[in-house]
């Protein structure tokens, strides 16, 4: 991709734009990652992105030291007081350096759609709404154009943010047991990471106006389908990926919580007892989780992020070839201008998600 020239509006800075991305992504409307069509560009983006700056790189990789050397066999011993029971109190105690997340949730949806520069505070695009159409006629009938039509949509691009501190209390303190820097970017980035799923799959302008909306509210009333609070069979999947196909849609994705997902699963071990393994889509492989249609078979992704309520479960029926998020700039690492004893830094993004093609997406809802 090396050799690209910068390509802008007229009127659009191109020292900003080199500073977000690179002199390798800068074109608008380039997508510089897609997993489903084996695009990654970041590596190549701009000094202070999350997975180029050096400094990130940096506390990424004593980070990995620290997890390399848990015992500390390299450092101070991780220790603490004795016990103070009779016999046992010259005895210390040793302490797991690794600490368990039992917050973390996986992000596997964001890591599926694509990421696209964008320049400006909206991301235009226009769909086309019509085309022109063929006429029978006479030998020398009328030559009358048949116009197309088009339609712009805009969206404005959204801004999210989180800041994060180590007092230089905890920095010099904790130097023995663990890298108090690394540990509070990593915790950081994964709830940007996360806030950035939750919003991809439930994010509603209409309640929060600083937020994008999301798949669900995207795909809206387009090729629904109600389940009545009743569990949802294999053959409802089909028929309302089917309905998206009718109307020019072409889904590639399912997406849902677990507890469909398996009932899904269990009702395809009823009928299916062994498939031939292959590749379904980039980082995707068959037969992990696949829902056989009458077009292709289609990947069923599992979200934390999906509703899990009796009566609130769904399944989207996703294209990912027309979903993507618009990026302004990517997550971005900058430090805060140091005004105490600490180190104060913080994270942003500005982007939205556009779905291009709603009316050729769909979704089974108020499952049991």
């Amino acid at each position: 991709m090396s050799g690209f020239e910068f390509m802008a509006p007229p009127g659009v800075d191109r020292e900003f734009y080199q500073k977000s991305f690179s002199d390798e992504v800068v074109r608008e409307g380039q997508t510089y990652f897609d997993v489903m069509k084996g695009i990654n560009l970041q590596p190549q983006l701009g000094n202070q992105l999350l997975f180029g700056t050096q400094d990130v790189m940096e506390i990424a990789k004593k980070a990995k030291e620290m997890i390399d050397d848990p015992m500390g066999i390299n450092k101070a011993l991780n220790v603490g007081a004795g016990s103070g029971t009779a016999g046992y109190a010259t005895v210390p105690l040793a302490y797991d350096q690794r600490v368990t997340d039992i917050t973390m949730k996986e992000t596997p949806l964001l890591g599926l759609m694509q990421k696209t520069v964008n320049f400006g505070m909206t991301a235009n695009y226009y769909r086309k709404t019509a085309k022109g159409t063929a006429a029978w006629g006479t030998e020398q009938g009328a030559l009358t154009p048949s116009d197309q039509t088009k339609e712009l949509v805009p969206e404005t691009i959204r801004f999210c943010r989180i800041t994060g501190e180590v007092t230089g209390v905890a920095d010099t303190a904790s130097r023995h047991f663990t890298n108090a820097m690394a540990d509070e970017v990593m915790d950081k980035t994964q709830a940007m990471n996360e806030e950035l799923e939750d919003v991809l799959i439930n994010g509603d302008n209409g309640t929060n106006a600083l937020e994008p909306d999301g798949l669900i509210q995207t795909i809206g009333s387009n090729n629904n389908l109600n389940m009545s609070s009743a569990a949802v069979g294999l053959a409802d999947v089909q028929n309302t990926v089917a309905d998206c196909f009718d109307d020019n849609g072409k889904p590639n994705l399912l997406v849902t919580d677990v507890h469909t997902a398996q009932n899904l699963v269990h009702q395809m071990m009823d009928i299916v007892r062994w498939t031939n393994p292959g590749a379904v889509a980039y980082g995707l492989q068959n037969p992990t989780i696949t829902c056989t249609g009458a077009q292709n078979p289609l990947p069923i992704v599992v979200s934390k992020f999906m509703p899990t309520a009796t009566n609130a479960k769904r399944i989207l029926i996703v294209d990912t070839k027309q979903y993507e998020r618009r990026v302004l700039q990517d997550v971005t690492f900058e430090p805060l201008a140091k005004t105490s004893d600490g180190q104060k830094f913080f994270l942003k993004t500005y982007m939205t998600f556009l779905n291009k093609f709603p009316e050729g997406m769909g979704m089974l809802y108020n499952i049991a």
